[in-house]
Order: structure tokens, then C-alpha cells, then sequence
């Protein structure tokens, strides 16, 4: 699993690469939590490394949109495979979330 964050002057991106399971949900809820904590306009979360999500890590994108509503932080879900697109669609994320075919469609959607 790795983890890299950049800090935009409204924007915090945090992109994984690898699984997001019962193993590393807190690892990657952390990350999150932490650019969070940064105070930009907008979180963007980075999937396009991810293969796999378990519950663990929906449950994570959920906590970390609920404390970002608590702080007026937007959420921006970007680059997600087809099956983990699947899945966040059937879980009912992709209305809750705004999700986009790329990093660069949510940052200039976040701006």
C-alpha cells in the first residue's frame, strides 16, 4: 500500500495505490482524517491505484465524508477502475459523492 497526499492551496489529493481491506481501511481513514485536518476547500481522494475495496474501506470514504461535512469540506471521489466504480455505485456512494473520470475533472470541479 502507498499513500501520497498533495497540498493544493484549496485542495488536499490523496491518492492510493493498493488494496483497501480490513488491513489497511485504517491506514488509508488516517490519511484522510489528516489532510482533513489541513483545512483546504476540498478533499479529493485519488482510487485510481486501487484494485480491490472490501467494506472497510467504504466505511472509511463514509467517515471521512461525514467528518468533512462537520469541518465544510467537499469530497471528490476521482479515477476509480470500473469495479470499484461497481462498487461504490452500488453501495449508493456515487450519489452521496461527486465521482469523476479523473483527478484533473475534480480539481478543476473543486476550484
Amino acid at each position: 500500500m502507498e499513500i501520497n497526499t498533495e497540498m493544493r492551496e484549496k485542495q488536499a489529493i490523496v491518492s492510493v495505490q493498493g488494496d483497501i481491506d480490513a488491513h489497511t481501511a485504517g491506514t488509508v481513514s488516517e490519511a484522510w482524517q489528516q489532510a482533513l485536518a489541513e483545512d483546504r476547500k476540498a478533499l479529493i481522494i485519488d482510487l485510481g491505484g486501487v484494485q480491490f475495496m472490501s467494506s472497510a474501506g467504504l466505511r472509511a470514504i463514509l467517515a471521512t465524508h461525514q467528518k468533512a461535512q462537520e469541518s465544510g469540506t467537499n469530497v471528490f471521489l476521482a479515477a476509480p477502475q470500473p469495479g470499484i466504480l461497481r462498487v461504490l455505485d452500488m453501495a449508493g456512494f456515487t450519489k452521496i459523492l461527486s465521482c469523476y473520470e479523473t483527478v484533473e475533472e475534480a480539481v478543476s470541479t473543486a476550484d
